[in-house]
């Protein structure tokens, strides 16, 4: 895996997936 898909991981407890998803500038 990936670090920004771990760190991703921890975000969704805190964010919904659409949110951290455009964080990360990819679609869930």
């Amino acid at each position: 895996m990936r670090r920004y898909e771990r760190a991703s991981t921890l975000l969704t407890s805190n964010r919904p997936v659409d949110d951290w998803g455009k964080l990360l500038g990819e679609p869930p």
